[in-house]
């Protein structure tokens, strides 16, 4: 990956510095997390069908959130706000 131009501090010690066009929110203003919602098995892949379904230390890094697991039909529908 090319490095960018310019960074700046992010003011999130564990990040550090980020470019100086990005921003920092939390997931909380961006995405409504439902937990406990946990899908039928035979409603899961890992070909990337459907939305994430993101569980717990499996899934989420230091940085961000990897997802390994899919949901075609889940319990809520409920996506970004």
């Amino acid at each position: 990956m090319k490095p960018y131009k310019e960074y700046k501090d992010s003011g999130v010690p564990w990040i550090g510095k980020i470019p100086k066009d990005w921003g920092v929110k939390k997931l909380k203003y961006i995405f409504k997390i439902n937990m406990g919602q946990s899908p039928d098995v035979d409603k899961c892949n890992n070909e990337k069908m459907g939305i994430p379904f993101l569980q717990g230390k499996k899934d989420f890094g230091i940085i961000s959130p990897i997802a390994t697991t899919y949901c075609t039909e889940p319990k809520k529908n409920s996506f970004s706000k």
